[in-house]
């Protein structure tokens, strides 16, 4: 997926994260919609040996999930299996988010956004992408300057937007990382869906070591 249509779907994204009341998407009635389950997904048996020694798909958790995506979404056994046997486990992403560079006081992110590059960068890049930024803030009631300056923060105009393969990071998480585990596997399903529905290589995707993605880092 190129940077301009990840720039679009990020900001788009953004856009319905923040406005108060979201419109409903229309619904294509060409094509039926599959039904999903509101299943919730198997409890994470933490006392399964890690995806860092088992490897995924002998792992118990892996198994779980890949029966649960089987039964109650858009892929095939084989899909998930060929899936697990390209991710590379990434055992420093675990060791992150145990102390995570964001923990950090207000001041000094504010000092590190406030100043005058950071002004003239957003201005330079309102500038070059007016067009789009104003169509979102019109369409969904997000003020432009707040589309900016989030994306500002996040990526720095989308100059940073993570070197890690997603793929990577989201499964490392979903399956070594208990606490948040099932919100790392649905991020992960996500991800295999929007993949799909794109043709896209899943592997292509890059973003930050807690599998966000994009220039505002969804």
């Amino acid at each position: 997926m190129n940077k301009i249509k990840i720039f679009g779907i990020g900001l788009t994204a953004l856009a319905l994260a923040s406005c108060g009341t979201p419109q409903k998407p229309a619904v294509d009635t060409a094509k039926p919609v599959k039904p999903v389950s509101s299943a919730k997904r198997p409890v994470f048996d933490a006392a399964a040996e890690s995806v860092a020694s088992s490897g995924f798909n002998e792992n118990v958790n892996v198994q779980q999930f890949i029966q649960y995506e089987v039964k109650n979404r858009r892929f095939s056994a084989e899909e998930l299996r060929n899936f697990f046997n390209g991710v590379v486990y990434k055992g420093n992403i675990i060791t992150i988010m145990y102390r995570p560079s964001t923990s950090r006081p207000w001041y000094e992110f504010r000092t590190g956004n406030s100043g005058a590059a950071k002004f003239n960068g957003g201005r330079q890049f309102y500038a070059a992408n007016r067009a789009v930024i104003d169509d979102v803030a019109r369409k969904y009631g997000v003020p432009a300057e707040l589309i900016v300056a989030i994306l500002g923060i996040e990526t720095n105009y989308g100059k940073n937007t993570g070197s890690f393969r997603v793929a990577d990071a989201l499964s490392t998480l979903a399956f070594d990382y208990p606490r948040r585990a099932e919100f790392f596997q649905n991020e992960l399903s996500e991800l295999l869906l929007m993949a799909k529905e794109e043709k896209e290589n899943i592997f292509d995707f890059k973003g930050s070591y807690a599998g966000a993605m994009g220039m505002p880092q969804f």
